[in-house]
């Protein structure tokens, strides 16, 4: 287990959904070492109308959670992220052992004396870590949620009440002029202004584009606001060919 975990939101099967993950465990471990997966499923007891649980039972999940860890060898099992959706949680494990006798014991005595309905399953995948990667991680859209969670972190510590509309540049990188040209054309019809390009080479940024393309316009920072002009921006750079690279602001104090 690492020390770099993170959530975001996203939708499963049409419902919402929270993902909470080990984002840099296949750095720490070698993952052809813990080829067997194993997936604890838990009915929340008293969901809301999202399906997510209160307060005080996300208390108990997570006690739960840490409970069962607590309990197995840490050099067999690898607790790697969590789902909660629909009304259910489920823990997600992978391990060395090939009959995971162990967790299922202990998970057995933890969830039962919280009184929980469950059920424990595992997966054939057809390549090592397949769930992992392409379910549980995040993709281009949740990365950059995350990104911007974390930039609105640091504008609040900064003493930002995110309230007013300021100047916010985006960065896109290209390869093509052409297609540079052409996004420049399409979101200027969006209100964004051209702020500049930068050759990747001489600036010694992004080694795997040639281009940085740099436009602003004025917005909200608020989370709900930035993510809706990320995910625009992204799938408006996708369209000629372009890779979005995050944006940044200035604090504003008042």
């Amino acid at each position: 287990m690492s020390e770099y975990w993170n959530a975001y939101f996203s939708f499963i099967n049409d419902k919402p959904a929270t993902v909470v993950l080990d984002m840099a465990i296949t750095e720490e471990a070698n993952i052809e070492d813990y080829p067997t997966i194993v997936c604890i499923k838990l009915q929340i007891k008293n969901p809301d109308e999202r399906g997510f649980p209160s307060k005080h039972e996300l208390n108990v999940l997570e006690k739960v959670n840490k409970d069962i860890d607590k309990r197995i060898n840490p050099k067999l099992y690898l607790n790697v992220g969590r789902v909660t959706t629909d009304s259910f949680r489920e823990l997600v494990y992978y391990t060395s052992e090939h009959d995971p006798k162990m967790l299922i014991e202990v998970a057995h005595q933890i969830i039962e004396a919280n009184d929980y309905d469950f059920e424990m399953y595992g997966m054939d995948e057809e390549e090592l870590w397949e769930y992992y990667f392409e379910f549980l991680y995040p993709n281009q859209y949740h990365l950059q949620h995350i990104s911007n969670a974390e930039l609105i972190e640091q504008l609040q510590r900064s003493g930002d009440k995110l309230k007013l509309p300021r100047k916010v540049e985006h960065f896109i990188l290209f390869n093509d002029e052409i297609k540079i040209n052409g996004f420049i054309s399409e979101i200027a019809k969006e209100g964004f202004n051209f702020e500049g390009k930068y050759s990747n080479n001489d600036e010694d940024l992004d080694e795997d584009y040639e281009f940085t393309v740099r436009i602003s316009r004025i917005d909200y920072v608020d989370l709900d606001s930035i993510d809706e002009l990320t995910d625009f921006l992204i799938e408006s750079s996708e369209h000629f060919g372009g890779n979005y690279d995050g944006w940044e602001t200035l604090v504003i104090k008042e």
